[in-house]
C-alpha cells in the first residue's frame, strides 16, 4: 500500500474515531445539549481538526524532524494542542475542556491506529 493509500486511510479512522470521541464526551459526559453546540458543528470541529492537521503531521514534518520517535512525539503533541485551540473556538467551551477533548480524541485515535496497524 502506497503512503499516501495509507493516509487517507489513516485520516479516515482518526476523523470517525475522534469525531465520536468529541459526541461521546459533549453529549454523555457533559451533558451538553445540542442547543448548546449542535450536531453539525460537532461533526465540523472533528472533520477540520483532523483535516488541518494530520497533513502536517504525515507529509511536512517528516522532512524537518528527526528522528522518528521525535517526529510523532513532537508532532501529536503540536496536533493536541492545536486541535485544542480549535475546539476552543469551534465548539465554545474552556480552554480547560478543549484540551480535556483533544487529548482524549488524539489518544483514542493513536491506540485505535496502533491497533489497526499493528
Amino acid at each position: 500500500m502506497s503512503y499516501e493509500i495509507q493516509f487517507l486511510f489513516n485520516l479516515a479512522i482518526t476523523v470517525a474515531v475522534e469525531t465520536t470521541v468529541i459526541f461521546v464526551i459533549i453529549r454523555s459526559f457533559w451533558k451538553i445539549g445540542s442547543s448548546v453546540v449542535s450536531n453539525p458543528r460537532c461533526i465540523f470541529a472533528g472533520i477540520f481538526a483532523s483535516f488541518a492537521t494530520i497533513p502536517y503531521l504525515w507529509f511536512i514534518l517528516p522532512a524537518i524532524v528527526k528522528p522518528y520517535i521525535v517526529l510523532v512525539v513532537s508532532g501529536e503533541i503540536g496536533i493536541a494542542v492545536v486541535e485544542a485551540v480549535f475546539y476552543y473556538y469551534i465548539l465554545n467551551v474552556s480552554a480547560k475542556r478543549a484540551g480535556v477533548l483533544s487529548a482524549a480524541a488524539n489518544g483514542a485515535s493513536i491506540v485505535v491506529g496502533l491497533a489497526v496497524f499493528k
